[in-house]
């Protein structure tokens, strides 16, 4: 008997050794595991992925935000004030269209589809359901611009429109809307980091 009992108090002892109890714990993922081969391409634990999951959404949510300065909100305040059908006078109406492609050519993600005297189109117009899809991306919404210029008893008249190629994109589009007529009127780009591309 006194044996039975010695084995027994000596594999209570060896349970709770501290090797044991490591060895017992890295079986939960709690401690490293240090049987097997370390692989830096398998992730150890649980934290570290969360960390890096966190981190992501911190980088996203910082890149997509962004402060701006005061001189930008007044222009950006002023170009929103802007009406996006205007009329100008008849002599300055070459300089203005001049203004019109020079600004899809320096800030449109689009290049011009259709060139004529009295309208600018970068875009064919976007076909898309009234619910957005559930999968589709801010960065992945494409803006186009159209830019017409006409008769008025007033001197020549110019209408700006952008149109996003998603209904997720209309707030942008019609910011980058103002934008672009302020800039046409004006020949003073608003906020250039505002446009959205």
């Amino acid at each position: 008997m006194q044996g039975v009992s010695s084995v027994l108090s000596e594999y209570h002892v060896s349970a709770r050794s501290p090797q044991n109890y490591r060895r017992s714990l890295g079986g939960l993922g709690l401690e490293p595991d240090r049987r097997r081969p370390y692989n830096p391409l398998v992730p150890s634990s649980f934290p570290r992925a969360a960390a890096a999951v966190i981190l992501a959404f911190a980088a996203i949510s910082c890149a997509s935000s962004f402060e701006l300065s005061a001189d930008e909100k007044a222009s950006i305040a002023m170009a929103l004030d802007t009406p996006l059908a205007f009329v100008v006078p008849r002599e300055r109406s070459i300089e203005t269209w001049d203004r019109a492609q020079e600004y899809i050519t320096r800030y449109s993600s689009a290049k011009l589809r259709s060139v004529t005297d009295s309208v600018l189109v970068t875009y064919d117009s976007p076909t898309y359901s009234q619910v957005p899809s559930p999968v589709e991306s801010g960065s992945g919404i494409r803006f186009g611009y159209s830019f017409s210029r006409s008769r008025d008893p007033e001197g020549i008249r110019i209408a700006v429109q952008c149109t996003p190629s998603s209904k997720l994109g209309e707030k942008d589009a019609d910011q980058n809307a103002h934008i672009a007529a302020y800039y046409i009127k004006t020949g003073r780009i608003a906020c250039d980091r505002c446009i959205v591309r």
